[in-house]
């Protein structure tokens, strides 16, 4: 296959993955799976991967994003590496964390809801297997002091778009 080409694509319960020097495919009802990979290519990549393509299976998707859990609702914080994810999870307090890298979004019930993944950052591997409804996002940005302002739903969407992984 040629390299910098990302295809991916679901069909029934199989998929099949191409990216770089990455070419997996399988079968998720019986839970085989194929990989041929160059020496040095990162296995986390691949299972980051993996797992999206079965979260969009399943109508979900990977989010970079750190998120702690307050009285059974979670709060999450979305931005790119360096602008305070790792930090906010650092400074909850004793509250549940799903993660500081990494969180799936899927629909239960209903309602979107948080999960913890096993995809963790500077924070450190959680114990935790938790998830709870979303309650808010935050969208982090890099800056000299502090600031905030609502975003109108459009916004949102368009921000959140830019930190979905895949």
């Amino acid at each position: 296959w040629d390299k910098n080409i990302y295809k991916a694509t679901v069909e029934d319960n199989s998929f099949h993955f191409n990216y770089d020097d990455l070419k997996a495919e399988g079968d998720l009802k019986i839970g085989r799976v194929a990989v041929q990979a160059v020496r040095g290519f990162g296995l986390g990549d691949f299972l980051r991967a993996l797992v999206s393509v079965v979260l969009i299976k399943r109508s979900g998707f990977l989010v970079h994003s750190s998120g702690v859990v307050d009285k059974g609702r979670a709060y999450l914080f979305l931005g790119p590496s360096g602008s305070g994810k790792t930090t906010v999870a650092r400074l909850s307090n004793g509250r549940d964390i799903l993660n500081d890298e990494a969180i799936a979004f899927t629909r239960k019930n209903g309602h979107w809801q948080a999960f913890a993944t096993p995809f963790y950052g500077d924070f450190g591997r959680q114990d935790s297997n938790c998830n709870a409804p979303i309650e808010a996002m935050f969208f982090l940005k890099q800056g000299s002091g502090f600031s905030h302002r609502k975003l109108n739903r459009k916004e949102a969407i368009v921000r959140m778009l830019h930190q979905i992984m895949i």
